[in-house]
């Protein structure tokens, strides 16, 4: 029914490269670790999106501060919450960031940089 080379697979050598997130808006700039130089940061849109991040119910609220204060992994992040998956996790960190975002939209300056 199958010939010999039925189960034959082809592994590839290279590994699949995947292209990094560029941030677009000055929200993600600031949400994204890294170094900046003092000049490109807004501060008052940094201490709107603090203030905002405290306006998130938990267990989210702690999701947001474990993956961009703490910088803590995926697999960390379960280990603590005590999520049954890695992918649970993930879900509930975007799930999390939906809640940033709902919150954000409603302060007028950061409103204006999304609907622009």
């Amino acid at each position: 029914m199958y010939g010999d080379d039925a189960y034959d697979y082809e592994f590839r050598e290279d590994p699949i490269e995947t292209i990094p997130h560029v941030p677009t808006t000055e929200t993600e700039k600031l949400m994204q670790w890294g170094d900046f130089f003092e000049d490109e940061l807004d501060w008052d849109e940094l201490d709107i999106v603090l203030a905002c991040v405290d306006q998130v119910p938990e267990p989210h609220q702690s999701l947001l501060r474990m993956k961009f204060f703490e910088q803590l992994s995926y697999n960390e992040m379960t280990e603590i919450t005590g999520y049954s998956s890695k992918s649970h996790t993930w879900y509930h960190v975007h799930k999390a960031l939906d809640m940033l975002k709902e919150i954000l939209l409603i302060d007028p300056s950061i409103r204006k940089k999304y609907d622009n």
